[in-house]
């Protein structure tokens, strides 16, 4: 993306006064505006950078998605699947294109849209209804019958 990155600053230069009714913009003046595909934070040099990817949910041109299941015969099995899967702390491997360039008010870049993604689910404990559902699936039984027995200030216990 680096590389992608290079070269749409030197298409920019080249093509400044088609695409930013500028001519002759020094490359500086180019780069100042640009918003590069992989995003880095100053403040964290040590963490990966970051890409935004554009997820068309529906439509024509709709983001395949593909989730892995369980392993069998050592190959992994994958389904077709919607964005819905795709959710927090899954692994993605993303495929995009840079499918436009946009312009705002002197900022500039490329959008990417992933048109195929594979999902590996996060493992992670289930919250909400969904962490009782041993509980609905086991079989009731019944409690031994307490005792109640009166303590010495008058007030009822089970015991």
């Amino acid at each position: 993306f680096e590389k992608l990155d290079g070269f749409l600053l030197d298409q920019a230069v080249a093509h400044c006064e088609e695409w930013f009714r500028k001519p002759g913009m020094a490359r500086a003046d180019v780069e100042r505006g640009y918003k590069p595909c992989l995003k880095s934070n100053p403040e964290r040099p040590d963490a990966m950078p970051r890409m935004g990817v554009k997820i068309v949910p529906d439509g024509p041109r709709a983001t395949k998605v593909w989730v892995a299941g369980e392993v069998e015969d050592g190959a992994c099995k994958f389904f077709e699947g919607t964005v819905h899967d795709i959710r927090p702390k899954s692994k993605c491997l993303v495929v995009c294109e840079a499918s436009q360039l946009w312009v705002v008010r002197g900022d500039w870049g490329a959008t990417l849209t992933a048109t195929e993604i594979t999902v590996w689910p996060s493992v992670t404990r289930k919250r909400g209804i969904s962490a009782f559902g041993a509980l609905f699936e086991s079989k009731m039984k019944k409690a031994p019958k307490h005792e109640v027995v009166d303590d010495d200030f008058g007030n009822e216990d089970a015991m």
